[in-house]
């Protein structure tokens, strides 16, 4: 990012919602803005966020293994808003994991 001379801000904070912690220190600067056009990415406030995994996430993965004709095993994925997980789990519990 710095790269691409982005201002780039280190959260240190242990958690992510207190002073220090990303969602936090995020949505701070995002205010401090002041009224000009932006956006802010909220996936913990989206009521969106699962069917956005349901719908599109697993079937990705589950149609790349289908066509590498590969068994899938695991899925590794970090927890977050926890929308990945429950939109993973939710297309393997409607549709099955075949």
């Amino acid at each position: 990012m710095k790269k691409l001379e982005a201002q780039v801000i280190k959260c240190v904070g242990k958690t992510s919602t207190l002073p220090g912690g990303w969602v936090y220190e995020s949505l701070k600067f995002y205010n401090e803005l002041g009224p000009i056009n932006k956006h802010y990415i909220d996936q913990f406030d989206n009521e969106r966020n699962i069917e956005a995994h349901y719908a599109s996430t697993a079937p990705e993965i589950f149609s790349y293994f289908k066509r590498q004709s590969k068994p899938l095993d695991y899925i590794f994925l970090g927890i977050g808003s926890g929308g990945t997980a429950v939109g993973i789990q939710k297309y393997i519990n409607t549709r099955g994991a075949s």
